[in-house]
């Protein structure tokens, strides 16, 4: 066998692997916040759980901009420097991109804090909360983010998988205590937020002590360079503004939705979403051990393996959001029944976002390619073009053909930027992540 397609296969078969254990994470974890959900809302009841879920968004919103991209950039910037500059060098980046992005998260808790200490409708919010518990949690999530991606960089699948676990399992053990211990539901919901805090430390602590098992394996270089914060801002700003782009492609519709329709038409294709979400639950974990070994490879400048990797794992992503959209497609009519006979109006409407899924799979994973090679400043503009082209075909379709028309514009958009994406990746490496020639 060829010395590259050996090459190919051993960082596949590692791809499949990883990928495997994060998919059992996911589903255990999925398993585990089913439970926790179902006791959570019978015993504290739906207030606590709005209260919650507001929490949770404003603590989302300020973590995504205190990590100003460098959740992505860790992925990318982890491996490469392990290989180029060793250990040493790897554990002073991985500190940097944590105090780095802890300091703009003390940044965003002040805001957060400031604004619900004085906004006018802080009552909706804060009767039952701190007003400093919001934002004293984005330095929890921005951590976690950082040591995960850190985790899935360096290789560790399995630590990485278990922080998807951690947190399910320590809502579930904080739900049965709270509720065998009597807590009152202000309680509960402190209680409730120390999940991420304790997220936290586990993270760092898996961190630790997989760098200690790498200082048996590693031998440090001669070179050993650093990099200074300029740099990563630098790289991780543009990363900022593809992650606010993807957010703002995912709403724009809900948004238009709920102000030219009705409350009614947004729960109905809130639903189709989330049904169709599901058939991009594997290839998320295969996608997310593809990025940092792009990042490796063209470090190592091995461009025919990554060429062939990247074919495989389009291949791969393809056929398995095939087969679930398929499988979706076939028994959707007795799973939407479940919701309710008003879900069946627009199935239409489904089966343009089950298309618009499978045919962005096809594309294989553009975004993290452009990203892990140095094309970042590329792909914002590809993704900012997309917002833009985005909002104007809902505000003209959605009128004109309801919630179908969100979904036509979904599926305009997603064509446009994936074939923009790939013409940019043919142009600069003389080949598309089509599954053909895998073996080329």
């Amino acid at each position: 066998m060829h010395a590259g397609t050996k090459r190919t296969q051993s960082h596949f078969k590692d791809l499949l692997n990883g990928a495997s254990i994060n998919i059992v994470a996911k589903v255990l974890a999925a398993a585990l916040g089913f439970i926790s959900s179902l006791l959570l809302t019978r015993h504290f009841g739906a207030a606590t759980i709005g209260i919650i879920a507001i929490v949770v968004s404003i603590m989302n919103i300020g973590a995504n901009f205190a990590l100003c991209g460098m959740g992505t950039l860790t992925l990318k910037l982890i491996p490469t420097f392990l290989t180029r500059h060793g250990l040493k060098a790897t554990k002073q980046l991985f500190r940097k991109l944590l105090m780095l992005s802890a300091i703009n998260a003390i940044i965003a808790m002040i805001a957060i804090t400031l604004f619900l200490s004085f906004d006018s409708t802080k009552e909706s919010i804060t009767e039952s909360i701190n007003p400093f518990l919001p934002g004293f949690l984005v330095i929890s999530a921005v951590g976690v983010i950082i040591c995960s991606n850190t985790l899935r960089g360096l290789g560790d699948y399995i630590s990485f998988s278990l922080l998807d676990v951690i947190p399910s399992l320590l809502l579930l053990l904080v739900v049965l205590g709270s509720i065998s211990a009597g807590l009152n539901n202000e309680t509960f919901i402190h209680y409730y937020f120390f999940i991420y805090v304790g997220s936290f430390i586990l993270a760092l602590i898996m961190v630790n002590r997989y760098f200690q098992k790498l200082e048996h394996k590693q031998h440090e270089p001669n070179c050993l360079d650093s990099i200074r914060s300029s740099q990563i801002y630098k790289q991780a700003i543009p990363m900022f503004g593809i992650s606010v782009s993807h957010i703002l492609i995912q709403n724009i519709d809900i948004l238009c939705i709920a102000f030219y329709l009705d409350q009614k038409s947004v729960g109905i294709y809130s639903i189709y979403i989330k049904l169709v979400a599901f058939t991009t639950f594997a290839t998320l974990a295969v996608n997310s051990m593809f990025a940092p070994k792009v990042a490796l490879l063209y470090e190592q400048n091995n461009l025919k393996t990554l060429r062939r990797l990247a074919k495989q794992t389009t291949l791969l992503s393809t056929a398995v959001i095939a087969s679930l959209s398929t499988g979706l497609l076939i028994f959707h009519e007795p799973i939407l029944t479940l919701y309710g006979v008003e879900f069946l109006l627009d199935k239409a409407t489904l089966y343009i976002l089950l298309c618009t899924t499978v045919l962005h799979a096809s594309f294989g994973s553009v975004g993290f390619f452009l990203n892990m090679t140095g094309q970042q400043n590329i792909f914002l503009k590809i993704m900012l073009t997309a917002v833009i082209l985005n909002t104007l075909l809902n505000l003209i379709l959605i009128p004109l053909s309801g919630i179908l028309g969100a979904a036509v514009a979904t599926l305009i958009t997603t064509a446009v930027w994936n074939t923009l994406a790939m013409l940019v990746i043919f142009r600069k490496h003389g080949y598309t992540l089509f599954p053909t020639r895998l073996f080329a």
